[in-house]
């Protein structure tokens, strides 16, 4: 049986809502998240993406993985680890009409203060292969899970993009 990306996109919002509402994530995690400071964090984060897609930083699109991280494009397998991560960024900067913006429209935070995730919708640019024309939109939902490192700092464990479907000429 075969599941469409959306479909796969649809269980990861769920699940990522399900460990945003859980009141603990293990056993003895009894303190409140200071949700405030953690939307921040989350916030100069993906600031910091989309400025590194601006400015085509290798460095700044793979800094904010986890090294375990999953990364799903539509039409591309999942891409595992900062390693493979890395090979799809340095594919995609080499198109010079390359560029993304992220904007978030949600971001949840488990009570725990160690999960949360962003949701919103991107713009993505870059040369159509087949036309070879410049500008290509693709537009689309994603849905980011960040998880709390030991040093404080926010990683992306799961980063899920979909695109929309293509609009269709009013006939």
């Amino acid at each position: 049986m075969t599941i469409t990306r959306n479909a796969k996109l649809l269980v990861a919002i769920v699940l990522a809502a399900g460990v945003a509402s859980c009141d603990k994530l293990g056993p003895g995690k009894t303190s409140q998240a200071d949700v405030a400071a953690v939307k921040q964090a989350l916030a100069t984060v993906e600031a910091g993406w989309n400025e590194a897609f601006h400015s085509k930083n290798l460095d700044g699109l793979v800094e904010p993985y986890a090294s375990d991280a999953v990364f799903v494009l539509p039409g591309l397998p999942a891409q595992v680890g900062t390693s493979a991560i890395r090979n799809t960024y340095v594919e995609a900067l080499k198109d010079p009409n390359f560029d993304v913006t992220l904007t978030s429209d949600r971001v949840e935070v488990a009570q725990s203060g160690d999960l949360a995730f962003s949701q919103g919708h991107l713009t993505m640019k870059g040369t159509d292969p087949k036309t070879k024309q410049p500008t290509t939109t693709m537009t689309g939902p994603y849905l980011t899970v960040f998880k709390k490192q030991a040093d404080g700092s926010w990683k992306a464990i799961q980063d899920w993009v979909a695109a929309n479907p293509p609009s269709t000429p009013a006939g």
